[in-house]
Formats: C-alpha cells, sequence, structure tokens
C-alpha cells in the first residue's frame, strides 16, 4: 500500500492496512512505523533501518557542508 509522505494514519487506513495484511507481518518506513506503532500491534510491524554511507570522503564533505549551511540559513 502507498501514502503520502507526512501522512496521518486514520483508523480506517489502520483497518484497510490490517485487512490487506491479512495475519502476516507489516512492513513499513521506519518513520512510517513511529505514527503506526501506537496504532497497530507492534508484533505484526517492522520497518528496515536505513542510513546512508558514502564510499568517497570528498563527496561526504561536500554534503556535510550543504547540510551545515542550510541549517546556519534557516
Amino acid at each position: 500500500m502507498r501514502f503520502n509522505d507526512h501522512h496521518n494514519f486514520s483508523s480506517t487506513d489502520c483497518n484497510a492496512i490490517l485487512e490487506k495484511a491479512a495475519g502476516k507481518r507489516i512492513l513499513t518506513t521506519e518513520k512510517d512505523f513511529g505514527r503506526l506503532a501506537p496504532k497497530l500491534a507492534t508484533d505484526q510491524l517492522f520497518y528496515l533501518e536505513i542510513s546512508l554511507v558514502f564510499s568517497n570522503k570528498k563527496e561526504e564533505k561536500e554534503f556535510n557542508a550543504v547540510i551545515e549551511s542550510a541549517i546556519k540559513s534557516s
């Protein structure tokens, strides 16, 4: 099932997810896990942890510089 980013899961959404899962495990993003965990049984709800790793130190430094600049300007 697909939902928009920052979706606020309603009880109707949760019921539809549970119906579609039919007792099987539910795999979601870590962010949506945080939204769904209070509403669904967590023994059925799982997420894959995703992390970012750079293979090139130069690109990592450039990325960090962009992020730091954006933080300072906000």
